[in-house]
């Protein structure tokens, strides 16, 4: 089983061919709730300190509205950001999207932001995890173990940037 997002799923078809796996939603749990590592709809922003934030602005509205989002979330096999989008005939077409956009959209599923926002994410979430994380797959660390050393790290990260940031 491979846990990753929809914006690779067009490689995996190509790697390893359509019949070869399948996408589907993270599983409903016990409560009735199911749990997703960040929102897997694409967004678009501006900067505050924009020098064109008109340009800027028009590019937005064209490139989320319902013909173009839907384009390019077709191209990319992710879940249109459009509510509108989402109701196109790819969609029904595209079975991992179309599961991810009813999971979405059920009630059933409780999106975690990940803490992007901290300047030690990606050093705690990658290079620091990942020879945790084998660990635990070879057997030689408990995974309880190994996520109470993550989350104390994550929390220290937490503090630190809250004492920065007020």
């Amino acid at each position: 089983m491979l846990n990753h997002n929809l914006g690779s799923y067009q490689d995996h078809v190509k790697a390893l061919g359509v019949d070869k796996f399948r996408g589907i939603p993270q599983p409903v749990g016990a409560s009735g709730k199911r749990v997703q590592v960040s929102n897997p709809v694409d967004g678009l922003g501006m900067f505050k300190s924009s020098k064109n934030k008109e340009a800027a602005w028009k590019f937005i509205e064209f490139a989320t509205s319902k013909e173009q989002n839907s384009k390019f979330n077709e191209s990319a096999g992710q879940v249109p950001s459009s509510t509108e989008a989402a109701n196109d005939a790819w969609i029904q077409k595209a079975e991992p999207t179309k599961l991810a956009a009813q999971a979405l959209n059920d009630g059933s599923t409780t999106i975690v932001q990940l803490p992007y926002y901290l300047p030690d994410w990606n050093t705690l979430s990658k290079s620091e995890s990942e020879p945790g994380f084998q660990k635990v797959l070879l057997g030689d660390m408990s995974a309880k173990d190994f996520l109470d050393g993550l989350a104390d790290k994550l929390n220290e990260a937490q503090a630190e940037w809250t004492e920065q940031m007020g």
